[in-house]
């Protein structure tokens, strides 16, 4: 349906058009209910009632339903193939005589009748009982459950009635949270409601500090975790003082029962103009937020037209991932994972790069979360996943060792959540005849803790077929041992942010990762760490007890040719990709 501007019907301006090719009844109705409190709009014909109806906004039809030309049902069938009987409700004048056709009026949408001769106070009392019950049909269809916020239906009208008044410098705020997902999937919808209702409340808090009228906002929850704000009004100042508010708001701590949670919010905003329809301008301010996001969150972003280019070109990239493996596009390449001890090459990690036929080498970072989003992730996973157990295959027989060559491949939580993946998995080990126990599947924090008894249920079958569980990035998501305890890993690989920050005069840094170290090698889990980029990070590595290395100072992440020599050599890497 067409959005409407809402008006409050119990306010006494409720903005009527009564529609009568009679001109002393039309007249005559206005000054009655002119009278009663309401503001009258006067249409001689069918014709200028629908012109009018579409052009302006009204609360109620006075409608004739036998006029020349254009019939009070003609009328009604026009106005209710856009507007519903709650967006605009219409009464019908009828004569006595006139039954049949008022039927069929009845069937066509209206929402009451008065017959004439008029009577003021019946018809007064008829619109006001309309008016009243569309405004509350409104509210509960415009309203979100959970938070008593506005929902997305309620917005769009709002932000429509806005822009079409043309008054004022509207500004639109989008507001996700970051890592809402895993709250709400590895704790539950309860405790992920509890910060959806706490975050409402913020919200209402951060737009009163910041000094807006109580008529000059709206807020609204979209679904989800998405909420807007919309200033009817702002100046630079409160735009920028808003946003600002906005993510301080969400990044103070949020208590649930014995859990505290700390999240942070991704905001876009956009300066509405007449000329952007409302739903355009809710698509720009998602758009800002989402860069936002992809900026690492916590974040504000103001919307630039360029946003919208880039938005195309990921549509575009994201369509050509599709068929960049039947185009040869994608290409499997190796990383070494060495010995702390001794530097000799242990196994590898297989990594994906794209070289796209226009636009050349696509960076990882903007590949995965297109692959992520778009679903693809799932095919191009087993499609890497084949081509690392082959190539092992090839180079565990080439190059045979006490301990075989191993292999580790990266693992993403929509992956883990394919009923076939265990099943899958042992296909392409066995067809490819690796070594068993020589394979090691990478899994992030925040994949395993989306579904915490499924994801223990699925590794405990991986660990059952020999095939090793690692976990990835330790220390950017959850950082706690206490699920360790619940889900063994083979593994752990310290992320490199931790790594980057060693340094000699770095005591803090140092007794992390040794604390790190020391209470996974207490659960019986090998120690990684990754982004070696130094001497001297890996001597301290070394010291604090960290068996296995990777990273640009032990080798680059190479194709298969490359890695062959070194596998002979066992010297020193060549540059890679």
């Amino acid at each position: 349906m067409h959005p409407r501007p809402v008006a409050n019907p119990l306010q006494p301006a409720a903005r009527l058009l009564v529609v009568d090719d009679d001109r002393n009844l039309r007249e005559s109705i206005a000054r009655g209910l002119t009278r009663q409190g309401f503001h009258l709009e006067l249409a001689e014909d069918g014709r200028t009632a629908v012109e009018r109806a579409f052009r302006e906004h009204f609360d109620l039809l006075l409608l004739d339903q036998m006029m020349p030309g254009l019939s009070g049902i003609d009328v009604l069938r026009l106005l209710r193939a856009t507007y519903s009987q709650t967006a605009l409700p219409v009464i019908m004048l009828t004569g006595l005589e006139e039954g049949t056709l008022l039927e069929e009026a009845l069937e066509n949408g209206a929402n009451d009748y008065v017959a004439k001769p008029v009577n003021l106070q019946v018809i007064a009392a008829r619109i006001r009982s309309q008016l009243e019950r569309s405004h509350a049909e409104r509210r509960e269809l415009e309203t979100d459950s959970l938070t008593g916020l506005g929902n997305r239906r309620h917005l769009v009208e709002q932000l429509h009635g806005c822009l079409l008044s043309n008054a004022g410098n509207p500004v639109l705020f989008f507001l996700d949270l970051d890592g809402f997902k895993a709250v709400n999937d590895g704790f539950g919808h309860a405790v992920g409601d509890v910060v959806l209702v706490e975050t409402a409340t913020r919200l209402r808090t951060a737009i009163q500090d910041c000094g807006m009228p109580p008529n000059g906002h709206v807020l609204a929850r979209l679904g989800g975790d998405e909420f807007v704000v919309l200033l009817k009004d702002a100046s630079a100042g409160q735009h920028e003082r808003l946003a600002c508010a906005i993510l301080a708001s969400i990044s103070r701590p949020f208590f649930c029962g014995k859990l505290t949670l700390s999240l942070t919010g991704s905001v876009g905003s956009v300066e509405g103009t007449k000329d952007v329809a409302a739903e355009e301008l809710l698509r720009d301010a998602d758009l800002a937020m989402y860069h936002a996001k992809q900026s690492g969150g916590n974040q504000w972003r103001n919307f630039d037209p360029s946003m919208r280019t880039l938005a195309h070109t990921r549509i575009s990239l994201t369509t050509d991932l599709r068929t960049a493996v039947e185009k040869r596009e994608l290409l499997a390449v190796y990383q070494p994972q060495v010995s702390m001890a001794t530097r000799k090459i242990l196994g590898f990690e297989c990594l994906l790069r794209w070289h796209h036929l226009q636009h050349g080498w696509v960076p990882p970072s903007k590949m995965i979360p297109m692959a992520e989003e778009s679903g693809l992730i799932i095919p191009i996973g087993m499609w890497v996943l084949e081509q690392a157990c082959r190539q092992l295959r090839i180079w565990q027989e080439a190059f045979p060792r006490p301990k075989p060559l191993s292999m580790s491949v990266n693992l993403s939580v929509r992956q883990l959540a394919q009923p076939s993946l265990v099943d899958d998995i042992q296909r392409i080990a066995e067809t490819s005849g690796i070594v068993p126990g020589s394979l090691r599947l990478e899994l992030t924090e925040s994949s395993v803790m989306s579904n915490i008894e499924f994801s223990q249920e699925v590794l405990s079958r991986l660990r059952a077929l020999r095939i090793g569980v690692e976990l990835d990035d330790f220390g950017t998501g959850y950082s706690s041992f206490s699920y360790l305890r619940t889900i063994r890993f083979d593994s752990l690989k310290i992320d490199r942010s931790f790594v980057s920050n060693l340094a000699e005069e770095s005591a803090e840094g140092r007794a992390i990762v040794g604390m790190v170290t020391n209470m996974a090698h207490a659960m019986d889990m090998e120690v990684i760490g990754e982004g070696v980029e130094t001497e001297e990070q890996f001597r301290i590595l070394a010291s604090l007890g960290c068996d296995v290395g990777q990273g640009y100072l032990l080798g680059m992440p190479q194709e298969p040719d490359a890695i062959d020599k070194l596998l002979r050599d066992d010297g020193a890497p060549a540059s890679g990709m």
